[in-house]
């Protein structure tokens, strides 16, 4: 995708639900195309927290004693909502 215009093509073409994969991948040549780029790059690591640092994020939340301390004024609140 990052490296090829036609593969960027296809895959908007999928997501923006322009074309079925089935469509976009019978296409002369291009299941070959994808598989040449793929080959010829490292799997791209999409920047941001993984899914485990998420959930660690969110269980440490959830495990905190009588609700979260609200970082911008120090007040503590409760889950769920803004202190009162």
């Amino acid at each position: 995708m990052l490296y090829d215009a036609d593969v960027f093509r296809a895959f908007i073409e999928m997501v923006g639900m322009l074309a079925l994969p089935q469509e976009v991948l019978s296409r002369p040549g291009m299941a070959e195309r994808i598989m040449k780029v793929a080959a010829d790059h490292d799997v791209f690591a999409v920047p941001g927290p993984s899914r485990a640092d998420v959930l660690g994020i969110l269980s440490y939340q959830d495990a905190a004693p009588g609700g979260y301390r609200d970082q911008r004024d120090g007040h503590r609140g409760q889950r769920g909502g803004r202190p009162a």
